[in-house]
C-alpha cells in the first residue's frame, strides 16, 4: 500500500513538470567548418640564362654582300655506303635576304624527292653558324675546294656524343665548304663542296 501510494504521489509531480512552462533550451547550432588557409603562391622560377654562342665566322652583312642571284653551292655528300649530291642555289636576293632552291640528287646524278624552295633573312643565315660557346673550338686551318685551297676558321663542335667539324672559307661568306661528323671515332658522315658559283 506505501508504495502504490508513493506511486500516486510521484505521477501528479511528473505531470506537472511535464506541463509546466520551462523550455528545453535549443541545440547550438553546429560550429561553422574553418576555412582552409589559402595555400602560399609558388614562387615563379627564374628565367634560364641564354646559352652563349661562339661568334660566328661571318656577319650578315658579309654574307649579303656576297650573294648575288644564281649564287650555288654543290656538295658531294658520303653517309656510310651512301653517296648523294646536294645542290643549294639562291634563286632570288634583296637587301632582307635571299630564296634558296634545295635539290638532292643520287650518285648517278638522278633527283631524290623534290626540290625545295625557302625564305631566310641574312641574319636567319648567319645563324646557322651559330654554336654552343662551351662546346665549340675554332682554329685557322686550311681546305680544298673548287678554287681552292682556301685559308678556313674551322669550327669543331663536340656535344651528344658525337662531333661535328666545319671548315668556312674566309673568302666565300656563307655555308662551309667543307663538314664532317663523327661518332664514337669514327667518320659516319662528310659533306664536300665540289662546285661553285658565285652567281651574276
Amino acid at each position: 500500500m506505501r508504495t502504490l501510494r508513493l506511486i500516486a504521489m510521484t505521477l501528479p509531480t511528473l505531470a506537472l513538470l511535464a506541463c509546466s512552462g520551462a523550455e528545453t533550451p535549443a541545440p547550438s547550432p553546429p560550429a561553422a567548418p574553418a576555412t582552409p588557409a589559402e595555400p602560399a603562391p609558388e614562387a615563379t622560377p627564374a628565367p634560364a640564362e641564354p646559352e652563349a654562342t661562339a661568334p660566328t665566322p661571318y656577319t650578315a652583312e658579309e654574307i649579303r654582300d656576297a650573294s648575288k642571284v644564281g649564287r650555288e653551292w654543290q656538295y658531294r655528300i658520303v653517309k656510310g655506303d651512301v653517296t648523294e649530291w646536294s645542290i643549294m642555289t639562291m634563286t632570288a636576293v634583296d637587301a632582307e635576304g635571299a630564296t634558296i632552291r634545295s635539290t638532292v640528287r643520287g650518285a648517278e646524278g638522278q633527283e631524290v624527292g623534290e626540290a625545295k624552295e625557302s625564305r631566310a633573312t641574312w641574319d636567319e643565315l648567319r645563324l646557322h653558324a651559330s654554336f654552343p660557346a662551351a662546346a665549340t673550338e675554332i682554329a685557322d686551318d686550311e681546305a680544298g675546294a673548287p678554287g681552292g685551297p682556301y685559308d678556313c676558321k674551322r669550327y669543331t663542335v663536340s656535344r651528344d656524343g658525337g662531333t661535328a667539324t666545319f671548315w668556312f672559307a674566309n673568302d666565300l661568306p656563307g655555308a662551309p665548304i667543307k663538314m664532317t661528323v663523327e661518332k664514337d671515332g669514327a667518320v659516319v658522315e662528310t659533306r664536300q663542296l665540289m662546285k661553285y658559283s658565285a652567281g651574276t
